[in-house]
């Protein structure tokens, strides 16, 4: 599975996925840290869902 790690995950939670298959990447590789938050649309076109997961522990707004 596909994961990106958001800056405030760190290096470990990284190595502790790929340890595990995974392929991940997180926003500071992206060259993204300190970008805004984009606020999802509140309907979104029916569309396949992308194989991704985004691991955060910042609060949802």
């Amino acid at each position: 599975m596909k994961f990106k790690l958001d800056e405030n995950l760190g290096s470990r939670g990284k190595a502790l996925l790929e340890a595990e298959g995974h392929d991940v990447m997180t926003i500071a590789e992206q060259q993204m840290s300190g970008a805004q938050d984009e606020r999802p649309p509140k309907t979104r076109p029916r569309a396949p869902a992308p194989r991704l997961l985004l691991a955060s522990t910042a609060p949802i707004v």
